[in-house]
């Protein structure tokens, strides 16, 4: 097995000692170098602590992907819930999917993890969560990016494992920065926390899961990354420009919709809208295009994920 020399990143402290390695079945392996602050910190000890692992996946590559998967996928899941005992909407006809109705549908799994269900029905319903995901990265703003979700699992005890975080403490991190010469090809964390930081209803125009008490800003991290693909920025004041209009965005949003009742906008958590790019492709591998990486999530299986 290759071993690539790191060439690494440099955000929140000096040169960090970290690189995840993703390994496939078959293709070439991916590594990345992370950054060196506390969230890298806390995911090694996360993956590396679990010895019996298996992977929980989904994501969209917005070149070769189709709307017409995940969609057909929630009609399989709405039929298998009905028969369970528990109804949802969604259309027969892809064409009649709308904001509003995926917003919905949202809600409807946030609320899931609130009710006494079975095993079997939060199973049907965390892949109907990320249909939903899939969908939005087709429909949405961010049509143009690509990115795979991975969660690491811990099989022996059937669980995640997760720590609390204050995002108070990170909140350099949770915004975008300028990083010279980032590739398309970086790590990001996952958000880990049941509902939507405010960022998350302004892109999907949510207001009801703000009026109904499901958002919050990010408060546990677990082993959930994402390898993204996409543009990154060319200076530190595209940076900052992007930073101040998101801000603005979110401000005038709860104007607009009059929800000062249910939010506090002094509250800087609540201007969160991204989430922290933790690493980036090694230096080796930076030219990597979206069907690489289609290549492996997609046409291959994750053999381990390990941090070292």
């Amino acid at each position: 097995m290759t071993q690539f020399i790191a060439h690494r990143g440099n955000l929140n402290g000096p040169e960090p000692t970290f690189q995840l390695i993703i390994e496939f079945e078959n293709n070439p392996n991916l590594y990345f170098d992370l950054y060196n602050n506390q969230l890298t910190t806390n995911l090694k000890s996360l993956i590396n602590n679990i010895h019996d692992k298996e992977y929980v996946e989904h994501g969209v590559f917005a070149t070769y992907d189709s709307i017409i998967d995940p969609h057909n996928r929630i009609l399989k899941s709405k039929r298998l819930l009905a028969r369970l005992g528990v109804d949802i909407e969604w259309p027969d006809n892809v064409k009649s999917i709308t904001r509003d109705l995926l917003n919905y549908l949202h809600l409807e799994f946030h609320k899931s993890s609130d009710k006494d269900y079975s095993s079997d029905i939060m199973k049907i319903f965390v892949t109907v969560n990320h249909d939903i995901h899939i969908i939005e990265g087709l429909m949405g703003t961010e049509s143009k990016n690509s990115y795979w979700v991975v969660m690491t699992n811990d099989k022996q005890l059937n669980k995640v494992p997760i720590v609390p975080i204050d995002t108070n403490d990170y909140l350099d991190l949770f915004k975008h920065n300028y990083v010279a010469d980032q590739p398309k090809t970086t790590l990001v964390l996952g958000y880990a926390t049941i509902g939507k930081h405010l960022g998350h209803c302004v892109v999907d125009n949510d207001v009801q899961a703000v009026i109904q008490n499901h958002l919050s800003p990010q408060v546990h991290m677990n082993t959930e990354i994402i390898v993204r693909h996409c543009d990154t920025f060319s200076s530190q004041q595209d940076v900052d420009n992007a930073n101040a209009n998101i801000e603005q965005q979110i401000i005038s949003w709860v104007n607009i919709n009059d929800l000062h009742e249910y939010v506090d906008i002094s509250d800087k958590r609540n201007l969160i809208a991204v989430q922290p790019v933790i690493g980036q492709i090694c230096k080796q591998q930076e030219t990597l295009t979206e069907y690489n990486l289609y290549e492996r999530f997609r046409g291959d299986n994750i053999k381990t994920i390990k941090v070292i």
